[in-house]
């Protein structure tokens, strides 16, 4: 996807949300809310305690609608979890006594840095748009559109749970990881094995609920005729404005 049809399909999204006055969870219109979001980092949602260590040296408490810059490193508590937006659509949902920083945040482009804990992403993608995971020993590339768990291990190891999509482990000679398979991150050899989608922890029943939540936010926009008009428009390119986006 070039960046102008990005940009512009983010525009729409933006002028669809103000003629419909949706609001947020913060209270402001969604207009208000995305007008801000023409790059990946923007905090949607806390619960707990999380901290910000900015690439400028600054450091701080994580507030909801902060954004995220290139080098600025999220850190959540023992009772912290944050959902910060991807691209629209996409979203990384980092669990408790976790870490996690953005190596770009283009959103055609983008990168992340999991360095400890675990996060769910929910994620856009297509043969134009892939989301780029380095951890501490492999990097992780989710390749189509899904949702994708990553655990890292204290020795800096990891595993990637593939609830829907297709992930790749590695660079040169990237292993497929499809749905319902896990595959190890930092082995010589990627081990895959089975997982059972159903069983989930307190971080993946978050994510589903706030996948409803957010899913529920947005379909209202369904019975709107502009909505349709747009959904119409924009399906053929497997745009999916009536996810959820940010």
């Amino acid at each position: 996807m070039k960046g102008i049809n990005l940009r512009v399909i983010l525009a729409i999204v933006i002028g669809l949300c103000g003629a419909y006055g949706i609001v947020a969870q913060n209270g402001v219109t969604a207009a208000d809310k995305y007008l801000i979001s023409a790059k990946a980092g923007i905090v949607n949602y806390l619960e707990g305690t999380a901290t910000i260590i900015r690439a400028t040296g600054k450091s701080g408490v994580l507030l909801k609608s902060d954004q995220m810059e290139i080098g600025d490193r999220v850190t959540t508590g023992p009772d912290g979890l944050a959902e910060i937006c991807l691209n629209p659509g996409s979203w990384i949902r980092l669990g408790k006594n976790s870490s996690f920083e953005f190596g770009s945040t283009d959103l055609e482009d983008l990168q992340l840095k999991l360095d400890s804990g675990s996060a769910v992403f929910e994620v856009f993608a297509s043969d134009e748009f892939r989301v780029s995971v380095s951890t501490p020993k492999g990097k992780v590339a989710l390749v189509e559109t899904g949702i994708y768990r990553i655990d890292i291990s204290p020795d800096g190891s990891g595993v990637v749970a593939v609830t829907k999509g297709k992930a790749e482990i590695g660079e040169l000679n990237p292993v497929a990881v499809k749905d319902g398979r896990t595959g190890t991150i930092g082995n010589d050899t990627v081990a895959i094995a089975k997982f059972d989608k159903k069983q989930r922890d307190d971080l993946g029943q978050w994510s589903r609920s706030r996948s409803q939540q957010l899913t529920a936010m947005t379909s209202s926009l369904q019975n709107q005729s502009l909505s349709n008009t747009l959904s119409r428009g924009y399906r053929n390119g497997q745009w999916g404005i009536n996810s959820s986006f940010c």
